[in-house]
């Protein structure tokens, strides 16, 4: 798994992921999210997932603790163009109930616009 940062506008920050996201591209040690972003979970990040061709559980488990960072630290995650076989994994797993998981990147960009710190709701999308 590649993670990189497609732009950063100072208020909302794109980011690409590539390749499989599995147990072995992640440890409790290594989350790449964290060292990308240096930490700050107070940024508006889009994440595409169009080149992200394998979700495994414990891929589903970085996005979990991914989102509930971004939420208690007063930041949002809005994952967006969802690759087919990931988004087999985390429809089956109905998380888009939990997660901000959005079709396209125009459509995370206005929620993440839109987004108020105190609102942290979870599952948006669409």
């Amino acid at each position: 798994m590649q993670l990189s940062i497609v732009s950063d506008d100072g208020a909302v920050v794109r980011v690409k992921v590539k390749g499989q996201v599995t147990q072995t591209e992640l440890t409790s040690s290594n989350d790449p999210l964290r060292a990308l972003l240096a930490g700050d979970y107070s940024r508006r990040v889009l994440l595409d997932l169009s080149e992200a061709n394998f979700l495994d559980s414990s891929g589903v488990g970085w996005l979990l603790s991914s989102h509930q960072q971004f939420r208690s630290n007063g930041g949002a995650l809005a994952v967006h163009s969802v690759h087919a076989n990931a988004r087999k994994v985390l429809k089956v797993l109905k998380m888009e109930l939990v997660l901000h998981i959005f079709e396209n990147e125009a459509s995370a960009l206005d929620f993440v616009r839109a987004f108020q710190s105190s609102s942290g709701e979870a599952g948006a999308a669409k």
